[in-house]
Order: C-alpha cells, then sequence, then structure tokens
C-alpha cells in the first residue's frame, strides 16, 4: 500500500510513500546503491560517498549530508524535513 500526502497547491503530485517503510541500519552510504521504502531518521552521513545512489519512497529526517558527495545522486517520491546539507 502506498500513501501520499495529499495534493499540492502547484499542481505536481505529492510524493508515494509506502506506508511501510523499513528503518535505515545506520551503515555508510553505499556508492551506485538503490534505496527504496527506506526511513532515514537522525543520522550523519557528513563526507561520506553517495555517487550515483537512488532514493525512492524514503524518507530523511533529521539527517545531516554536509560536504556528501552525491553525484548523480537522485531522488524520486522522497520527503524531506530537517535536513542540513552544507557543501554538497
Amino acid at each position: 500500500m502506498v500513501r501520499s500526502r495529499g495534493g499540492r497547491r502547484d499542481g505536481r503530485a505529492a510524493p508515494r510513500i509506502p506506508a511501510r517503510l523499513e528503518a535505515h541500519d545506520g551503515a555508510a552510504l553505499e556508492r551506485e546503491r538503490d534505496y527504496d521504502a527506506v526511513a532515514f531518521a537522525d543520522e550523519d552521513f557528513g563526507g561520506q560517498d553517495g555517487v550515483g545512489i537512488r532514493l525512492s519512497g524514503c524518507t530523511l529526517s533529521g539527517c545531516a549530508l554536509d560536504g556528501t558527495d552525491l553525484t548523480r545522486a537522485s531522488l524520486r517520491d522522497v520527503v524531506i524535513g530537517r535536513l542540513r546539507a552544507v557543501a554538497v
């Protein structure tokens, strides 16, 4: 089952987030990895290699990405809250 956060005022579709998300295990980001239906909460990925990661149907809440390399990263249907991302 997928839940939607409701429509947007600008006419774009709201992100489609699965009803059940797997909590991230706290491990470092793995380059070129697919992350599907994962909840990232209060994690510090600062300075990590996130080249080519693909996030789909995920949430990022209270995370830090300072100095993380996100070259070719893809985010599709992702909800972000309280994200710190300096020099990304």
